[in-house]
């Protein structure tokens, strides 16, 4: 009961966490490539009891080294606690290294240059101006 208890919790984790990595402009593409992934992982578990067939506790050595790789990769992942999380496929490429540094909060305001200050207030006040050039809605 208590592993499938921690299943369940780890998907409600790992969708929590998708929706957080992934930039805005392309997050339905990627939690659906996430749910593809892990449905491919759903089909093609049953089958790894077959391997059993050639060595009795290669079902488990199989299970267990992707669950050892997956937690020792997790690591690598960024931190999100505390940070704006990437609406730009841009600032998803720099998420988590040094040179990513967006406002985190309207009073951390005052760190910020003011040319893109002013960048910020114009893309909010008008966001028609960026229609035709492919980004966002523009596409559609």
């Amino acid at each position: 009961m208590l592993s499938k208890f921690c299943i369940a919790a780890s998907y409600s984790i790992i969708y929590l966490y998708v929706v957080e990595i992934y930039p805005t402009v392309v997050r339905n593409i990627g939690i659906g490539i996430s749910s593809m992934a892990s449905g491919l992982g759903n089909i093609i578990s049953p089958f790894v009891i077959l391997f059993a067939n050639y060595w009795t506790p290669l079902p488990f050595v199989i299970m267990g080294s992707i669950s050892v790789i997956a937690g020792l990769i997790l690591p690598l992942l960024p931190e999100t606690r505390n940070q704006k999380l990437p609406g730009t496929i841009e600032e998803a490429e720099l998420f988590g290294t040094a040179k990513y540094n967006p406002r985190q909060t309207d009073q951390q305001d005052a760190g910020l240059d003011e040319e893109r200050k002013a960048l910020l207030k114009d893309n909010d006040s008008n966001p028609e101006k960026n229609m035709g050039n492919g980004t966002a809605y523009g596409s559609l």
